[in-house]
């Protein structure tokens, strides 16, 4: 004996909306929509980096920070929030970044003098 399928309008709307969802191309989503995707891309967008209200990327970029500072910024950024167990050592890069950076800056001041 074949097994009929059950259709409730709850069911009918699932399947729909699913449908819908499935047809929907990168831009037509929602800004909702795409704010969940965003927000939930471990390549394009790690969570870690996306805490606050600005992303870490834009901060750095538009403030045009150089590789040492920017790699500290980022390291102080994600403190604790990547890996709750790895907080001191995050810091401790950003500080090496920081001394990699003063180190550069007295060498540049100590050939130009």
């Amino acid at each position: 004996m074949a097994k009929e399928k059950l259709e409730t309008p709850e069911t009918t709307e699932k399947l729909e909306t699913t449908e819908k969802s499935a047809e929907k191309s990168a831009d037509t989503l929602t800004l909702e929509e795409t704010s969940d995707i965003t927000l939930n891309d471990p390549v394009n967008h790690p969570s870690h980096y996306t805490a606050g209200r600005i992303e870490v990327i834009d901060y750095l970029e538009d403030q045009k920070f150089p590789y040492h500072l920017g790699c500290a910024v980022k390291y102080i950024s994600r403190a604790g929030k990547k890996d709750p167990n790895k907080e001191i050592e995050d810091l401790c890069k950003a500080i090496w970044y920081l001394n990699r950076y003063i180190d550069l800056l007295r060498k540049e001041r100590e050939s130009c003098g």
